[in-house]
C-alpha cells in the first residue's frame, strides 16, 4: 500500500528588488492516489492524500558576498484513512504504516546568513 501517483500543482511569486532584495510566496497542491488496498486498517479503500503548503520568504544580499533570509511555511495534509501507531523497532520492521501518512498540521521557520567567497 506504499505505491502511489502524486499529481501536484505549484504557484510561486517572486519579486526582486535593486539593491539586493527578494521577496517570494509560494501556495502548493499535492494529491496522492494510492494504488493498493490499506493493509493496516483493512480497509478495502485506497488510501488518497491532500497536502497543501503555503511558504513566505525572504532575502537580502549585500554586496560583500553575505546574504540574509527567512522563510515560514505551513503544512497541512489530509488523509482518508487512519494509520498503525509504530510502538516499537519490531514494528517498524514489519512495515507498520507511518505516522506521516494520517492528517497534520506544521509550520516552520528558518532564518539564516549565506556567506559567498
Amino acid at each position: 500500500d506504499y505505491a502511489y501517483q502524486s499529481h501536484g500543482l505549484t504557484l510561486r511569486l517572486e519579486k526582486g528588488y535593486l539593491k539586493g532584495g527578494v521577496v517570494n510566496i509560494q501556495y502548493r497542491f499535492l494529491y496522492f492516489d494510492y494504488t493498493n488496498r490499506d493493509s493496516f486498517s483493512r480497509f478495502s479503500r485506497q488510501r488518497r492524500n491532500f497536502r497543501h503548503s503555503l511558504s513566505l520568504g525572504t532575502s537580502y544580499a549585500f554586496g560583500n558576498g553575505i546574504s540574509l533570509f527567512a522563510n515560514a511555511s505551513w503544512e497541512r495534509n489530509d488523509s482518508n484513512l487512519p494509520v498503525g501507531f509504530i510502538i516499537n523497532t519490531e514494528d517498524i520492521i514489519e512495515g507498520q504504516q507511518s505516522s506521516s501518512l494520517s492528517d497534520y498540521e506544521r509550520g516552520t521557520l528558518g532564518i539564516g546568513v549565506t556567506l559567498s567567497f
